[in-house]
């Protein structure tokens, strides 16, 4: 058998003994002092981003971006709507980053879509237009949790944004650069 196993053997601390309370400590003192626990070993488990834009530099840079500074990624790419939709219902990632506009699928309708199927997913639209103009677009959509980053965007205006919606604490060093870059 080649799998791995998914936990660790770890022997019992002898403090145990010495917390616990008079009854359950007979109990205790009558089992062997090198009791082994079964501990869960930790999984690094990857997050996972779809990136819908039909312009194939944006795709180039938010990942390029995000690999220098995050680990444990993995990017599935489209510029068509209806094939990205099939993704999300296939499997819903982390988080979803697209453009308003893409051939294919309107963005609103991809929404309606995701919504009717009671998705519960993280979305960052990037998009030229203004917020203003798009407010009747993005309304609210219960479920998804859009945010709006106006293009052009920095590198690390989008990473701090991706950041925060993967919910990933900003190192000191991340946060310098993020002052130092912004426009």
């Amino acid at each position: 058998m080649s799998e791995k196993p998914d936990f660790a053997l770890v022997p019992r601390s002898a403090s145990a003994l010495e917390k616990a309370v008079p009854g359950a400590k007979r109990i205790l003192s009558g089992m062997v002092a090198d009791t082994l626990a079964l501990v869960r070993k930790k999984e690094i488990t990857k997050r996972r981003i779809v990136i819908l834009d039909d312009a194939p530099e944006i795709r180039m840079i938010l990942i390029e971006t995000l690999e220098m500074f995050v680990e444990n990624l993995e990017f599935v790419e489209f510029c068509d709507g209806h094939e990205a939709l099939q993704e999300l219902f296939r499997r819903l990632p982390d988080l979803l980053v697209t453009d308003i506009n893409h051939p294919g699928l309107e963005c609103e309708e991809m929404f309606r879509r995701l919504q009717e199927r009671k998705a519960n997913l993280s979305i960052l639209v990037l998009s030229g237009s203004n917020k203003e103009k798009l407010k009747g677009r993005l309304r609210e959509w219960p479920g998804l949790r859009i945010t709006f980053l106006p293009k052009p965007f920095t590198p690390s205006g989008v990473l701090e944004e991706i950041l925060m919606k993967l919910d990933l604490s900003v190192e000191p060093e991340l946060q310098r650069y993020f002052r130092e870059h912004q426009q």
